[in-house]
């Protein structure tokens, strides 16, 4: 009867105590935002995005730290950031990009938002972007950058497009 007890009280001390998965907001680091120039990887079809593609983006350079964005056909924009582990486990992040007005896809479709759920490495340099590539991108006030972690906003920015 002992056993089961110590294993009883094992399981409850256990069920308290923080996972070591879990991501809080002091673990999520940002290390710059703004302007940048991407390489693109490779591009997948992606139906939440105005342009029916996401793209996949390789080496990259920060040119301003920078809120302001400019209106023109293929400006990079976003945020490099690390997520803090101590176990170095992957995390899946969901990255929301919202317009202040509603865009105009390729297709004539309405768009609010562009989210995407991504499965990120920890403690490793990452970067979320967005490249304004077509009109009605150009002509919303604004975008906001939100990366989510379980429903949890862990980072926002808003961008605005002058």
């Amino acid at each position: 009867m002992k056993n089961w007890g110590l294993v009883f009280v094992l399981v409850l001390v256990s069920c308290a105590s923080p996972h070591p998965n879990e991501v809080e907001k002091r673990q999520f680091e940002v290390i710059n935002y703004g302007l940048y120039i991407t390489t693109t990887s490779w591009r997948d079809d992606h139906s939440s995005s105005p342009t029916g593609k996401m793209t996949r983006s390789g080496d990259r350079v920060h040119l301003e730290t920078t809120t302001s964005i400019p209106p023109i056909i293929d400006t990079r924009f976003g945020v490099e950031y690390i997520v803090r582990s101590n176990n170095n486990r992957p995390v899946k992040l969901k990255f929301k990009w919202t317009p202040s007005t509603p865009i105009v896809g390729k297709l004539g479709k309405e768009y609010g938002e562009v989210s995407y759920e991504k499965i990120k490495k920890t403690n490793y340099l990452q970067y979320a972007g967005y490249i304004l590539s077509i009109e009605s991108e150009l002509k919303t006030e604004s975008w906001t950058l939100q990366i989510i972690y379980e429903n949890e906003v862990l980072y926002e920015k808003e961008f605005f497009i002058n």
